[in-house]
């Protein structure tokens, strides 16, 4: 795929913004009563133009239900990419153009996640039992996300640390 470094740039402010990673949990179902988890990307604006910049720099995010109604926003507009082969490419194009800390974080854990998914695929294919680390792993790798992603409140300051006026 050839963008410009100023697209991946404005696509990485952009995320860092106004994206997600996470990793959601589905309900279980089934006999094992065992629930699933699956990755989600997610990008979400009251401004379409913006939605349509990006969509146009990565073509590969999906436009399903692709406006709705916040009640605080108003009309919202959301691209997403929620395949374990999705997201691990997008890990890969935005890392290195993501400007947050945190969010550069929650990029390489999201990418790991994705990569030990895969590689449980890969096994459960050619008939190899599950590690049993695997499944502590993913929900080890899950929660740190779930950490990183919560906002902060600012600390109360303190008496000693007030500015003077």
């Amino acid at each position: 795929m050839d963008v410009s470094k100023a697209d991946r740039i404005w696509l990485g402010c952009f995320m860092d913004s106004e994206g997600s990673f996470s990793i959601l949990r589905r309900p279980a179902k089934g006999k094992n009563k065992i629930p699933s988890f699956s990755p989600q990307i997610s990008i979400v604006n009251t401004d379409i133009d913006l939605i349509r910049k990006a969509k146009k720099i990565y073509p590969f995010f999906h436009k399903k239900r692709e406006d709705f109604l916040s009640p605080k926003k108003g009309r919202c507009w959301r691209l997403r990419l929620w395949t374990l082969q999705e997201c691990l490419g997008y890990c890969c194009f935005i890392r290195n153009h993501l400007t947050s800390k945190r969010k550069k974080a929650v990029c390489d854990l999201m990418k790991e996640w994705c990569l030990i998914r895969l590689e449980y695929r890969k096994r459960t294919r050619k008939g190899l039992a599950r590690e049993e680390s695997t499944y502590g792993k993913e929900l080890k790798l899950r929660k740190k996300i779930i950490k990183l992603n919560e906002r902060h409140k600012p600390k109360k300051e303190s008496g000693s640390n007030r500015r003077l006026e």
